[in-house]
């Protein structure tokens, strides 16, 4: 836990996070995520951290969202730095993960979706300036590797990776 900026752990069982905004913050990390958001499905079969708001921030090292529930946001943050810029594997159910109007500009790829229903990526200004980072190769991989993926909108982002940059 100490890698990241803001570390929200609801793996205990009853433990949860509804609401929670953080807003006009500038969250660096060290060798993690500005904002590491970890729940156990086993225990919190909702997500654990549901209607999350992360909006107008700068986040240095991206965002990470393990099994995490309904209806979180990412809006209007530059991100930036090492890592995924977000990063999310949603519990089975859970929906409408919103990423919009954000500058993201990290080196592991910009959006990275292992599970979740109905869930947005829109008008994003995405660039790859440097090199992959982390083992990624993509600035989007939606892949369903940790469960069910259906009804994904990806919509008016430009994703600009620089010449000379191998994928």
């Amino acid at each position: 836990a100490g890698a990241h900026g803001v570390y929200l752990d609801t793996t205990a069982a009853g433990t949860y996070a509804c609401k929670l905004t953080l807003r006009n913050m500038s969250i660096l990390s060290g060798s993690g995520n500005a904002f590491y958001a970890q729940n156990d499905p086993a225990n919190n079969p909702n997500g654990g951290t549901y209607g999350l708001s992360l909006e107008n921030n700068l986040l240095y090292g991206g965002v990470s969202l393990i099994s995490t529930g309904d209806s979180n946001t990412v809006h209007k943050n530059i991100i930036t730095g090492e890592n995924t810029g977000v990063y999310a594997s949603n519990v089975t159910g859970a929906s409408m993960l919103t990423v919009q109007d954000n500058n993201i500009t990290t080196t592991g790829g910009s959006l990275k979706i292992d599970a979740g229903s109905r869930f947005k990526f829109l008008r994003n200004n995405c660039e790859q300036n440097v090199a992959f980072t982390g083992g990624a190769s993509y600035m989007v991989d939606i892949s369903g590797l940790n469960g069910t993926m259906s009804t994904g909108e990806l919509r008016s982002t430009h994703l600009g990776l620089s010449s000379g940059i191998a994928t």
